[in-house]
């Protein structure tokens, strides 16, 4: 079982959080989807200028409720190859995420990273 977090929008110090884009479509899905509505628009015109690498995206500007920033991942790809993503986090040096509650739990539990599910409330 995850830990879950909910937060009232405003600044955090969570990270790194983990949100869902649908990269294929360029636009935003669940909670990136709040972040592009409280931002008019600001997060998809960030993307549309800043292509993911290998399957992530960080960003990290002060207009957004996180701090230090977070990543924006497509979590259609994510389900095709977990093992994948949680590498490249663990080869950042992360030990643990925060998903957006959206995610499907069941792929978290093979992951040997400390994992959160959080949402906005």
């Amino acid at each position: 079982m995850l830990n879950k977090i909910s937060f009232e929008y405003g600044k955090t110090g969570l990270f790194p959080v983990v949100l869902d884009y649908d990269f294929e479509k360029m636009r935003p899905r669940g909670m990136s989807s709040k972040l592009a509505f409280f931002t008019y628009g600001y997060l998809s015109d960030l993307v549309d200028n800043n292509k993911p690498y290998n399957g992530l995206l960080f960003i990290k500007d002060k207009t957004f409720v996180f701090n230090e920033g977070f990543f924006l991942i497509d979590y259609q790809e994510f389900y095709k190859n977990p093992d994948y993503y949680f590498k490249k986090f663990e080869n950042m040096g992360l030990t643990r995420l925060y998903f957006e509650n959206s995610i499907n739990e069941n792929m978290l539990s093979d992951s040997d990273l400390e994992t959160f599910v959080v949402e906005i409330i």
